[in-house]
């Protein structure tokens, strides 16, 4: 069993939520073709830089890439054929091409678009990753032989290396019940008695008793796949798989995981989301749900369908018009309210906490709403939002978090927007009074200080004590102590490295003050030189050259 405590040595090294910035230091004539060098970080780490080299030919391919129905582009500067080696030309080109790349890495939903992250981070961002998470699926199955491979769903969310498919139970071709060997609380062979058979973008993983594979077909599994048993779900009945690699947080041995994923798949609430399966390999984890045709609370916020692209279906311009006719009443988002505050209540007693909170992993079944993607902070994952997490000082706990993650989604049903700054200091007009004062103690730049409400406060705020509850089933939630404490070190270290970033940025912005203060008074002093030069009719000698003003970065 020592295999089962090894750490695993395959995660991301990077933040994806992180920030991209880019900027374009120079031009160069190589050839007779016109070069950008551009050099390019993530926010909080300015030290930590790379630079590539693009022709202009290249950001059009980009902006190319990124045309998509209801989604309006920055303006990228036009083609020309002469005069483009120009020095004036390409200095301007040089500026307008600076503003194009502002604008789309600021962009709060195109700054997911897949083309962009491989265009600004072409190492991590690559074609061969999609095609080992799609090998890493397909050994998993062939580990039960329950279910079959269906159609890939592109780009349905914003991680790039998360990957979702539709499949479907079936019954195994053996009479006997060989496949049973993927049972809880056991550890799932080699890859062994299974086929795949691939046609175009289906995958089919059948049962076959008489074909075999070697072990070396599927080097995720020969360390030990764990899997959990499926609940029974209807034969032919649509599922929804995803595939994941383990983030940057994660530091869970491979027998914590499994306990951890074994006791989400067996937790009952009923504001929880329904895992029917979970199998952690030592390169990611691949968990099965039940497939929902009206897709997230995100995508019924906006009127999207759950198999379209991830930037087509909430791009703001979309958003707009269609959250008006289909959005969420205040009534309905104070219900919804509730019945999350009740789930992230009780994963919290238990001492789990959820990390991942946000529309996407909502769902409303039969008007109760379900809150699901607790797997994620077992993988080590960051929140989209983490990178508004290192401007707001209070967060500094697992529940403090989940709160703030509430807040932001609770803004997003009552206003039909995404915020998109750390706080709000001015709330709109024709919000209403109960939920404004839920948005301001979660919200307002004195909670970002001061700290955030707790869920126990929450729930008996008016705005929610008021809601009744109609759903009382079952609940339960069993984890052995070492299991806990392994959850424990986990969130440990995802706020060690979170807290760490807080101190970074407060660093930064100490700095961008004292450059600002430098400019200001090189400035001043420039000036009182200039008017002194005036009266004496003489050059000024020691005025401050404007090329030298330090000026704040951004």
């Amino acid at each position: 069993m020592a295999m089962f405590d090894r750490r695993r040595e395959h995660k991301q090294t990077f933040d994806e939520s992180r920030t991209i910035n880019v900027t374009i230091r120079e031009s160069s004539n190589v050839g007779g073709h016109i070069e950008y060098r551009i050099e390019i970080w993530r926010s909080p780490e300015p030290e930590v830089r790379y630079s590539l080299t693009y022709r202009y030919s290249q950001f059009a391919h980009l902006n190319f890439a990124l045309r998509s129905p209801h989604v309006t582009l920055p303006v990228l500067p036009p083609k020309k054929f002469f005069g483009n080696t120009d020095k004036s030309f390409v200095n301007d080109r040089k500026v307008a091409l600076q503003n194009y790349m502002d604008e789309l890495t600021k962009h709060p939903i195109l700054r997911h678009h897949q083309a962009l992250k491989n265009f600004c981070d072409p190492i991590n961002y690559c074609a061969n990753q999609l095609e080992n998470g799609m090998m890493s699926v397909a050994a998993v199955l062939r580990s039960g032989g329950r279910l079959e491979l269906g159609n890939t769903m592109h780009s349905i969310g914003w991680r790039y290396h998360k990957q979702y498919f539709h499949v479907c139970q079936v019954t195994p071709a053996s009479t006997t019940d060989s496949t049973a060997s993927v049972a809880s609380g056991g550890a799932g062979s080699t890859a062994t008695g299974d086929s795949v058979s691939t046609t175009g973008s289906a995958s089919a993983v059948r049962g076959s008793s008489s074909s075999t594979t070697s072990n070396t077909s599927s080097p995720e599994l020969t360390s030990a796949a764990l899997a959990h048993t499926l609940h029974v779900a209807p034969p032919k009945a649509s599922l929804l798989l995803w595939w994941c690699p383990y983030g940057v947080d994660s530091t869970m041995h491979l027998r914590d995981v499994h306990g951890t994923l074994t006791a989400l798949v067996q937790c009952q609430h009923p504001y929880l989301a329904t895992t029917l399966s979970s199998v952690a390999t030592e390169t990611g984890v691949c968990v099965t749900m039940p497939f929902y045709p009206q897709g997230s609370l995100r995508d019924l916020l906006y009127g999207a369908r759950p198999d379209q692209s991830y930037i087509v279906k909430y791009n703001s311009n979309k958003s707009t018009s269609q959250s008006l006719a289909c959005g969420i009443s205040i009534r309905s988002a104070a219900v919804y309210g509730r019945q999350m505050l009740t789930a992230l209540n009780f994963l919290h007693h238990k001492s789990v906490g959820h990390g991942h909170v946000h529309l996407g992993n909502v769902v409303v079944v039969e008007g109760v709403c379900r809150l699901g993607g607790a797997e994620n902070l077992v993988l080590g994952l960051p929140h989209p939002l983490r990178f508004l997490f290192t401007y707001v000082k209070s967060l500094n706990s697992i529940q403090a978090i989940d709160v703030y993650c509430f807040g932001h989604m609770l803004y997003e049903m009552a206003m039909r927007r995404q915020l998109s700054t750390p706080t709000c200091e001015v709330f709109p007009a024709d919000c209403p009074p109960l939920c404004r004062s839920v948005l301001e103690s979660i919200l307002s730049p004195e909670a970002g200080k001061n700290g955030m409400p707790t869920i126990d406060g929450l729930l008996t705020h008016p705005f929610f004590n008021e809601i009744p509850l109609h759903s009382h089933g079952r609940v339960s939630l069993h984890m052995s102590a070492s299991v806990k404490q392994a959850v424990l070190t986990a969130h440990q270290t995802m706020l060690s490295r979170l807290l760490s970033d807080q101190k970074k940025v407060r660093l930064q912005k100490r700095i961008q003050k004292a450059e600002a203060l430098i400019a200001q008074q090189s400035y001043r002093f420039t000036g009182r030189n200039k008017e002194a030069n005036k009266k004496t009719g003489s050059k000024s000698a020691g005025a401050t050259p404007p090329s030298s003003t330090i000026t704040s970065p951004g």
